[in-house]
């Protein structure tokens, strides 16, 4: 997956960053809790 995202200096470079780093954490904890209730998963 690629993003293209355009900064006007580097408080919204930092804020970007940030966003982006937090929406891949939600979406790495959500298949994670989704793996963990799957009742087929190997635990």
């Amino acid at each position: 997956m690629r993003n293209r995202v355009e900064v006007k200096g580097l408080s919204d470079l930092e804020s970007v960053l940030k966003k982006l780093g937090d929406e891949v954490a939600v979406k790495v904890l959500r298949k994670a809790g989704s793996e963990v209730m799957n009742p087929c998963s190997p635990i």
